[in-house]
């Protein structure tokens, strides 16, 4: 049987989840961008320009997009109601 993790463990590993989510984030925003460039013809233009409104985009998808759903009790683990609890907060 596996021994249960500490909350150190769990607070390193809801960090590393944190920056793993962030570098999801920026790649897709990254990829937005581009595919702005390559609307306008790869014509110069502002990247930062493109940048925010790939962000701005982004954003919006991920606010229409279906939330996690909570799940509580015998298939949740204690991990997952601390990072919950971290997330609310």
């Amino acid at each position: 049987m596996a021994e249960p993790k500490h909350l150190g463990e769990v607070m390193k590993e809801h960090k590393h989840t944190e920056a793993l989510a962030r570098q999801t984030d920026e790649e897709n925003i990254a990829r937005l961008a581009y595919a702005i460039y390559e609307s306008r013809g790869r014509a110069d233009g502002d990247p930062d320009d493109d940048w925010f409104r790939a962000a701005a985009m982004y954003a919006a998808r991920r606010s229409r997009s279906p939330r996690a759903v909570r799940r509580y009790g015998p298939s949740s683990s204690f991990a997952d109601r601390v990072r919950e609890t971290l997330k609310d907060s």
